[in-house]
Formats: C-alpha cells, structure tokens, sequence
C-alpha cells in the first residue's frame, strides 16, 4: 500500500508542480493557481518545493522530499551523462514520488500537471492516472526527447553512450505516446508554437490540443507614471549567463544602433558605453512591485532570446503598457503583435534588431501604450485563461 503524501480533501482541482515558485514555469504554474483560486474555482496545488505560505499549497512530506532530491540528482547525472554537451534542462521522466495510485484513489476529478522536473511523477505514472488530466506544456519537453526545448545534437557521443541514449529516447517516447493516447487527456500548450510542433509528431490528437497562454494579474502588473531619465530606457531581464536569453545577441546589436539611450541590465554589475549605447547593470529585481515600475518606466522591454516558449518577461511588459522588442520564434508572435505590442524581426538578426529598439523609441511609447494594456487584458488576463481553461473540466 502506497504511503499517502498529501491529505485527501474535497477539492476538485489538484495543480501538480515541481514548485510554486522556482522558474518560469514553476511562476505560471503558481499564477495559474491564484487565477483559478480567484475565480471560484477550487483548487489545491502540491509541489516538491514550497516557497509560499499559501495553505492550499501543500508540500510532500519530509521522506518524499528527501526521495525527491535523491532521485532529481540521479536523473541529473543520467541526463548530463547521456548528454554532456547540451547546455538546455533536461529531464528524463524516469522518476517521480507522486503515484497515480494516491491520484486515483483521492478526491480530485481533475489534475492539472505542469513542470513536474526531475522528480515529482514518472512519465510511467502519469499514464496509469485514470482521472481527467489537463498538462499545460511550458516548453517542447514532450516532443524533444529529454531536453526542454529543441536544439543541435552532440556530435561527438560515445558509441556506447549514444546506443543508452536511443534506449531512452525510445522508452520516453513510448510513454508519452501512452499518455497522448488517453482520452481523458487535454493538452495545453502555451504558444501556438508549441502546438504546431506538437502535431507534427501526433496529428491525431489535434482536437484535445488548445492552446492557452499563462496568465497573468493585471491588478499587480499595470502601467504606472513613467519616470523621465533623460534619454530613453531599453530594460534586459533575461542576464548574461544563459546564452538561451541573447544577451550576446543584443549587446553585438548595439553597434548598429543610430539613437541614444540608455540600458539597464538586471543581475549584472557590467558599466561601458557601446557606440551611442549607455549600459548599465543594476541587482537583480526580487519584488512584484519593483519589477512593476521597472516595466512601466522602460521605453522599452528587448527579450532578443533564443529560445522561447511564451516569456513572461514580455507578457507582463505589455500589461504595463511597454511595448516589446524581439525575434520571431517560439510563442513571442502570440505576445508581440506588429505596430499594437511591439516589433518582431528575424530570428538573430542583429541589425534588424537594433532597428526595431530604433524605431519603438522614434515612435514613442505613447503609440503603444494604450494598446499594450488592452491586448495584456483581454489575452492574458486571470478571468481570460481560466475561463478557457474551466471548459476543459
């Protein structure tokens, strides 16, 4: 008899997460759950890692957070094993503390699963869940084999490493082929990128796919009076660690820039001038409300990445009336609407990229504004996603 990690209870709703607070995914996954809480709907969210002090967030007992660790560390050196080049996240879906059994038996009727990470549910588990589930899909994880977003292979692969490799991908892709194959399974992939690649690999669930971005509170992220700097303000958020956000991509930008203006870049002490190019590094902003005016006082909000599934980052820029620069790919032409949100430009384009910076500040921001907080409201606000989300139950 399984061992019963969370008390059973009346709610309907169970969000399944590897945390509520810990990545992006984690956050929407969190905002997701206030959303449904704050529309009626009743809802409980369990989580390897608790951050909050939500009480109808409920955290796994001691025994399965320490078995979650153990576990999240194994299937870290499998997948860094099989895999030693990539840089992404990756996860391989072998491990999980959460049975179906406890899911089964409890009195939820609807799961909602999100980034379930190194350790929470096996990809095993999930297909024996006989409840509805609902997996809202924060990256390409389910159609890219153990890594969360889609990218170059490693090349120089052992023999014997790549032959482990294939086992795995073969096993992960039978499972998720299993759970696909459910028909009380909905999926929610949060960009309609997502979704063409998702039926790429599975046409035939085409009907039980919909598409529903990550919501996002209007009440906190809205547009408050702009600060004047003297020259205009481009805001970076994504740091200059991970080369999946761009900040290469953007500071090589800066060369081709004709205007002046300043850039403030997060988590960074970095302070040179580029051309006409102020930058500015600045701490890391930890609060909701400090984040607030810094969206609201920016002239604009560049996320010149990679790689993206649909950034919060710019979602919450628009909420506060701040137009968004960026390049075409992943779930941002769901965000960045050409001359209402922003200005999109092809993908790595540098010169392209410092023309559009150029063009939203010759524009002002004023020409944005207004439609910025329309378009964040009506798309992505609490009442918006979770009603949609609500006709899936």
């Amino acid at each position: 008899m399984d061992t019963i990690i969370f008390t059973l209870t009346n709610t309907r709703l169970l969000v399944l997460s590897q945390s509520d607070s810990s990545g992006g995914a984690a956050r929407a996954a969190y905002r997701l759950f206030t959303g449904f809480l704050s529309t009626g709907i009743n809802t409980t969210m369990l989580v390897a890692h608790k951050s909050s002090n939500e009480e109808n967030i409920l955290q796994i007992s001691k025994f399965h957070k320490l078995k979650s660790s153990v576990y999240s560390r194994l299937d870290y050196h499998i997948c860094r094993f099989l895999l030693p080049n990539s840089k992404e996240w990756k996860t391989s879906g072998l491990f999980g503390v959460v049975s179906a059994r406890q899911l089964n038996r409890s009195d939820f009727n609807v799961i909602n699963i999100h980034w379930i990470g190194h350790s929470l549910i096996s990809l095993k588990q999930v297909s024996k869940i006989k409840k509805k589930v609902i997996w809202t899909l924060h990256d390409e994880w389910v159609i890219s084999g153990i890594t969360h977003y889609q990218e170059i292979s490693d090349k120089d692969r052992r023999l014997f490493r790549n032959f482990l490799l294939k086992i795995l991908l073969v096993y992960t892709k039978r499972k998720k082929q299993k759970i696909f194959d459910n028909l009380n399974l909905q999926l929610i992939p949060v960009s309609s990128e997502i979704k063409k690649k998702l039926l790429e690999e599975y046409p035939h669930i085409e009907a039980r796919i919909h598409v529903i971005p990550n919501g996002l509170d209007t009440s906190i992220f809205y547009p408050t009076d702009q600060v004047e700097f003297g020259l205009p303000t481009v805001l970076f958020l994504g740091g200059v660690s991970d080369s999946r956000k761009g900040w290469d991509l953007l500071h090589e930008s800066f060369t081709h820039t004709n205007l002046k203006y300043n850039v403030l870049l997060t988590g960074s002490n970095l302070n040179e001038k580029i051309g006409n190019v102020q930058i500015s590094g600045i701490p890391r902003i930890t609060s909701t409300e400090l984040l607030r005016k810094a969206l609201s006082n920016a002239s604009t909000v560049v996320v010149p990445s990679r790689a993206e599934a649909l950034p919060q980052v710019a979602t919450e820029a628009i909420s506060c009336g701040t137009p968004v620069v960026a390049f075409q790919i992943g779930g941002l032409p769901d965000v960045v609407i050409e001359n209402v949100t922003g200005i999109l430009v092809s993908p790595f384009n540098t010169q392209e990229l410092a023309q559009a910076i150029d063009k939203i500040l010759l524009n002002g921001k004023s020409f944005y504004k207004e439609n910025c907080r329309k378009f964040a409201i009506k798309t992505f606000s609490f009442e918006s996603v979770c009603l949609r989300y609500q006709k899936l139950f």
